[in-house]
């Protein structure tokens, strides 16, 4: 299986040429595709190497609590609510999938990498994991960003 590139995919081809992480954040589109991906690579983690039943919507809160945490914030408009900065990290993640900066196998293990099983058998301690790993997911992007000069205003 291949990642689609950017001429496949019309409606989201401006934005997946876009050279400013700005752009990225706030593009619904791109939040909408890069939702339905964060929670499949959640997911597949969760059942295919953790082995415990259900899918999982990633929380809003996990998601925006990593952005502050690696200074993401500085890129979002200012007063942006919390579910908007984890759209934002949705649509991030997804810019780097379809732009090939990232592989599913990639955002995968670096997931089960930081969630161990005991952080699954509570609720609580499993959105903190959660976060936990999508901070290391997001110093991960940025550190492949920076080395390929992918953004302009990074």
């Amino acid at each position: 299986m291949h990642t689609p590139n950017k001429s496949q995919l019309p409606f989201l081809e401006k934005i997946l040429a876009s050279r400013s992480i700005r752009e990225v954040v706030v593009s619904t589109d791109l939040a909408h595709v890069g939702d339905f991906l964060t929670n499949f690579v959640y997911t597949t983690m969760r059942i295919g190497i953790k082995g415990k039943r259900g899918s999982i919507h990633v929380w809003d809160r996990a998601l925006a609590n990593a952005a502050r945490e690696v200074g993401l914030q500085q890129y979002f408009p200012n007063r942006y609510k919390r579910d908007k900065i984890a759209d934002g990290v949705e649509a991030l993640i997804a810019y780097a999938y379809f732009n090939s900066i990232v592989s599913l196998s990639d955002l995968i293990a670096v997931l089960s990498s930081w969630i161990g099983d005991d952080d699954m058998k509570d609720r609580k301690i499993e959105i903190h994991a959660c976060q936990t790993a999508f901070e290391k997911l997001l110093e991960e992007l940025m550190l492949r960003f920076n080395r390929g000069g992918v953004f302009d205003d990074l």
